[in-house]
């Protein structure tokens, strides 16, 4: 979905946007001085070699830069800017579930107001969300109809007209996915066994999970941190499963 020129691209733009060279970059991130150089992104062979998530994240750390910034530089710095990347739906996960909870809090119920409002009867994002058609006294959080709203982000590389993002502004599901990061889902991907999943319930539920089975009958799903706890559904009683295809940390 990225290209290494791309991606490469992106970093040398992050290092001159804080007036530093690529060097002093991984040098601020805490990293080895040579990371970054044009040395280290391919083997003598010619085999193109990628930064890791980890260094990725320990240079979006040092900069104060978010996630989702860090996509809008992969934007400017890819092909000078000119619309290589296809701007896709954003929604952050608290926008999809209410509030966060306090430890020990029992969940929130389902939201199917929010479902309607996010997404049409096939599971594609309804990026105009009309807040006239909310029926605001059903929503079971007191967040407002005007926050249940997507953003438009740019993602280069992906230029599929149905994918779209999740932020999530949770720590809820660290240490696999931190504090602001960026899940890319695709509501065609073929979903296999083990696959990490937005899930959503007819009842308005969203779960980040991984599959354990799927039959004509039952869906059967884990916690991602907590692989153990698995939760079994009718298959009637889930809207749709769309599966995780790319992921920032």
């Amino acid at each position: 979905m990225l290209t290494h020129k791309a991606i490469w691209t992106a970093i040398d733009a992050l290092a001159e946007k804080h007036g530093l060279t690529a060097s002093g970059l991984a040098r601020k991130a805490g990293l080895d001085p040579t990371t970054f150089n044009r040395s280290k992104r391919a083997a003598r062979d010619g085999k193109q070699r990628w930064p890791s998530t980890e260094s990725i994240a320990k240079v979006v750390e040092a900069t104060g830069t978010t996630m989702a910034e860090f996509l809008e530089v992969l934007l400017d710095s890819s092909a000078g800017g000119r619309g290589s990347a296809f701007r896709i739906p954003t929604v952050d996960f608290l926008s999809l579930n209410g509030p966060e909870q306090q430890p020990g809090q029992p969940a929130l119920p389902g939201d199917p107001e929010r479902l309607r409002a996010l997404f049409d009867p096939a599971g594609l994002p309804i990026r105009q969300i009309d807040p006239a058609k909310l029926d605001t006294a059903k929503l079971e959080t007191a967040r407002s109809a005007e926050s249940i709203a997507w953003d438009l982000r740019p993602f280069p590389g992906l230029h599929d007209d149905r994918s779209y993002a999740l932020e999530l502004n949770t720590h809820a599901f660290e240490p696999l996915y931190r504090l602001n990061a960026v899940l890319i889902l695709s509501p065609r991907a073929e979903i296999r066994r083990g696959d990490r999943l937005l899930a959503a319930t007819v009842a308005g539920e969203f779960l980040l999970c991984a599959l354990v089975r799927k039959t004509l009958t039952r869906v059967e799903v884990s916690d991602l941190n907590k692989p153990d706890q698995e939760r079994s559904f009718d298959t009637s009683e889930i809207a749709w499963l769309h599966r995780i295809v790319w992921a920032t940390q």
